[in-house]
């Protein structure tokens, strides 16, 4: 999903030149999806030595979580230093104001359920 609004957004680390790219854009979302797209912008590596020899697109070189030591181990374990670099590093996350609303709306909920189970709780 990064990848294609990287696309959409014409950032430069997806082939985009000229006028309209970028270097960096913004993504509001509310609060899981941003947990995961956090996650997911943190893990994702690109290795730089198979970039610079293959030419390709970050996304053909671009290794999540364990796949990175994975690979690392596989294709370059005589190497002492493999060069990386976050492929998500493009993204800016907010948590949009829906989040904050709904956390409110959830406080209040809990405040009127606690009160009014509180005023009907049987009293012995």
């Amino acid at each position: 999903m990064l990848r294609h609004v990287g696309h959409t957004a014409c950032v430069t680390r997806y082939g985009s030149n000229g006028a309209g790219s970028r270097e960096w854009t913004h993504l509001t979302m509310d609060g899981l999806p941003c947990l995961i797209a956090a996650d997911i912008n943190e893990k994702t590596l690109i290795c730089l030595a198979c970039a610079q020899k293959e030419a390709s697109e970050p996304h053909s070189v671009a290794f999540y979580g364990k796949e990175w030591t994975d690979h690392v181990n596989t294709f370059h374990k005589d190497e002492v230093n493999v060069g990386s670099a976050k492929e998500f590093d493009w993204v800016v996350l907010r948590i949009g104001p829906l989040h904050v609303e709904m956390n409110m709306v959830k406080t209040f909920f809990l405040q009127l359920t606690g009160r009014f189970s509180l005023a009907v709780w049987p009293k012995n």
